[in-house]
């Protein structure tokens, strides 16, 4: 049950939505339910256009389960997707303000330039598209613009805070490139591992976990404890699947931890609802 949980990316839009209660329980704002709904859907409706996308293009049986799996189920899939689109338009506020629209056209032009970007580097066969950073930066950006907007102007805290979002999605895609580097290459994904290589790829990993590592210190010195000690576990769990490949390859358990991380807030938001 869950490898199609998996599959489907359900794991990421519901760690996408515990990331955007987790910022906002930081910023101290209340972020309506609603909001929490569209951007699980929109997680997931990107993530599912990038492996449809993906499973089209690979003309060959792919090499990657969720990947096969698209690949299988590319109708159904995109069918559901499709209602996912009208879904979106009938539940999206109207009356969310200038601010917060402008926020979300700018987020929507972002990924759009995201799958341009893809489709050309498909067309051309030019590997040199960090796929990664865009989709770092999207989603740091779609968890948090809606608490930044009821909390703006922030400190430097928070700004560490959104630091510590990006550089721990960021490196959770790193070390899934470099763990799925032969099937890249065999499937010809635009990624990481063949824009940068492979020692590249794992000295930027290491530099990029002690950024994160060094940020979550500077939280706990200003005395968000809770939190930093959350970012530490998170960075502590994607070492262990960067040092110990082979621990972890069975199953995809990289995969299962490394997306899974998104949901370890939901610790501290349970015992923030009931203390």
């Amino acid at each position: 049950m869950y490898k199609y949980i998996r599959h489907l990316s359900l794991d990421v839009a519901i760690g996408a939505a515990v990331m955007m209660a987790f910022t906002a329980s930081f910023l101290e704002v209340h972020v309506d339910g609603v909001y929490y709904f569209l951007l699980s859907l929109t997680t997931w409706l990107i993530y599912t256009a990038d492996h449809l996308m993906d499973a089209k293009n690979i003309p060959h049986e792919a090499n990657t389960p969720r990947h096969r799996f698209h690949q299988i189920h590319f109708k159904m899939i995109l069918s559901a997707a499709i209602v996912g689109v009208f879904g979106f338009i009938l539940v999206v506020p109207r009356d969310t303000g200038v601010t917060l629209f402008r926020l979300a056209v700018g987020l929507s032009g972002f990924i759009l330039l995201y799958f341009l970007s893809l489709i050309w580097a498909r067309k051309t066969q030019f590997r040199y598209v960090l796929k990664e950073v865009f989709i770092a930066a999207c989603y740091t950006f779609g968890v948090s613009f809606i608490p930044v907007h009821h909390a703006w102007p922030l400190d430097l805290s928070q700004y560490f805070f959104l630091f510590l979002i990006f550089t721990l999605a960021l490196s959770n895609l790193f070390i899934f490139s470099m763990r799925e580097m032969k099937p890249d290459f065999q499937d010809a994904n635009p990624s990481a591992i063949r824009f940068m290589g492979l020692q590249v790829l794992k000295t930027l990993i290491q530099i990029i976990l002690i950024l994160h590592l060094a940020a979550s210190l500077f939280l706990l010195s200003e005395g968000y404890w809770p939190f930093a000690i959350l970012f530490m576990v998170m960075n502590l769990t994607l070492q262990m699947l960067y040092y110990f490949p082979e621990k972890f390859g069975k199953r995809e358990w990289y995969r299962v931890l490394g997306d899974g991380i998104f949901l370890f807030p939901l610790i501290w938001l349970v015992v923030d609802y009931i203390f």
